[in-house]
């Protein structure tokens, strides 16, 4: 994974740690979001060496590519959503989108999302930092790389690929640590996300079948539910990451004065 945690990175030679994340965000603009991790994790020179080498990539397309870099950066395309699909469409699963699709009064959405953004941003952040100081990097990067597609104002379903160390995660803890609540939460978290047909569609069109719950249509609430699928889970991976992290906390507190936590 290019993406890689602090914790990750310390493996890499000093010089060089964050420059995965800026090739990676140079290629996509979504692994952006994991400079602020670094940031908030107190890995500054890498935080500044990701930043540095995702501008020299932009730097690298204006001298291979100048006319296609000028019209992407100065000329709209960077932030014209519709040139993807309209941004209320199915198909964007992100914070923006679910917003998009609400039908909110004119005017009401744009900050809508900005607030939402910002709020759920720094809840992700502030989490996948307690996860990253308790030694847990995959869990880390899973959650930040699950904001980064929440925050995009566009993402695909392929986006959300970040469930798989969210899996990994959970896999751990129920497998080599015998954690039965994890054992739960893994069967459901593939339950939700898991790329199971739902429908035919003829092999010869070359398009994929539809495929999980996403992908389901019941109509009204439910399928509100079944659109935004992605981003619930989100949301309910950091509610219990961060009641993880403090019923820890809690514990440790209680074996330092001599209570037992259970």
């Amino acid at each position: 994974m290019l993406q890689q945690s602090p914790s990750q990175e310390q493996a890499i030679p000093f010089p060089r740690q964050g420059v995965g994340v800026g090739i990676a965000a140079g290629i996509k603009l979504t692994p952006l979001f994991f400079i602020p991790l670094l940031l908030v994790t107190r890995r500054l020179r890498a935080a500044a060496v990701a930043t540095g080498t995702f501008l020299a990539t932009v730097l690298a397309g204006f001298v291979l590519a100048p006319s296609q870099a000028h019209d992407y950066w100065f000329r709209g395309i960077v932030d014209d959503l519709n040139r993807i699909a309209p941004v209320g469409s199915s198909g964007n699963e992100s914070l923006r989108g679910a917003i998009a699709r609400l039908a909110l009064p004119t005017g009401v959405a744009g900050p809508a999302w900005i607030v939402g953004a910002i709020v759920l941003g720094a809840a992700c952040l502030l989490v996948a930092a307690r996860a990253e100081d308790d030694g847990d990097g995959v869990l880390a990067v899973g959650l930040c790389g699950l904001g980064s597609a929440a925050l995009s104002p566009f993402s695909w379903g392929y986006h959300w690929v970040w469930f798989v160390p969210l899996a990994v995660h959970l896999a751990n803890r129920a497998i080599v640590r015998g954690r039965h609540a994890a054992t739960v939460l893994l069967v459901g978290l593939w339950a939700v996300t898991a790329a199971w047909i739902t429908g035919w569609r003829d092999p010869f069109t070359g398009m994929t079948p539809p495929s999980g719950v996403i992908s389901l249509n019941p109509g009204g609430v439910l399928e509100d539910v079944t659109r935004n699928v992605y981003l619930i889970v989100f949301v309910a991976a950091l509610v219990i990451a961060a009641a993880s992290r403090t019923s820890r906390s809690s514990a440790r507190g209680g074996i330092r004065l001599g209570v037992d936590p259970r």
